[in-house]
């Protein structure tokens, strides 16, 4: 792979990276709100799944938000887009899951 090659994957890297930030800070709030009901009652593997599966429809509107705003030049990355946003969603929302539930006291036993 040439110089040039490299310096073109990094920049597509960086940029899918960065566009797949603002994906997920838009996306956040809304997915937090359809899942933290259920969240605490769910293993971390579980937690992952349902965030991603609840996650699609506002993580794909948000892309194709971004998309249309930037222009016909970022639609060619879509799908990378899609996949790093719900990933770093997932990440986000699992951490805010992981402070909730150390804030939340520890119900203690009873010494019989």
């Amino acid at each position: 792979m040439g110089l040039t090659q490299w310096m073109v994957d990094w920049l597509v890297t960086d940029k899918v990276a960065h566009l797949a930030e603002r994906i997920a800070g838009r996306s956040r709030l809304a997915t937090y709100q359809r899942v933290c009901e259920r969240l605490m009652t769910l293993d971390a593997h579980e937690a992952r799944g349902y965030i991603r599966a609840r996650a699609a429809a506002v993580v794909t509107q948000e892309a194709d938000k971004l998309i249309a705003q930037e222009g016909s030049g970022v639609q060619r990355l879509r799908s990378k887009l899609i996949n790093a946003a719900m990933d770093s969603l997932v990440t986000a929302i699992l951490q805010q899951m992981e402070q909730a539930r150390r804030a939340r006291p520890a119900a203690r036993r009873l010494a019989a």
